[in-house]
């Protein structure tokens, strides 16, 4: 029986830390894409450049 309740507190532990990343991640996610659709710019600028 003590066997599951460890098991318990794991899994329990687990999902809270996923709750915390998933926040962070929300956070991060319009920063990391505005970021990503500035390097695309970039790289469509620099092959207009090159043609």
């Amino acid at each position: 029986m003590v066997d599951m309740d460890e098991e318990s507190e794991k899994v329990a532990v687990e999902l809270a830390a996923q709750g915390v990343i998933g926040k962070r991640v929300d956070q991060m996610e319009s920063d990391f894409m505005m970021a990503l659709d500035y390097m695309i710019q970039l790289a469509e600028k620099d092959e207009d450049d090159k043609v």
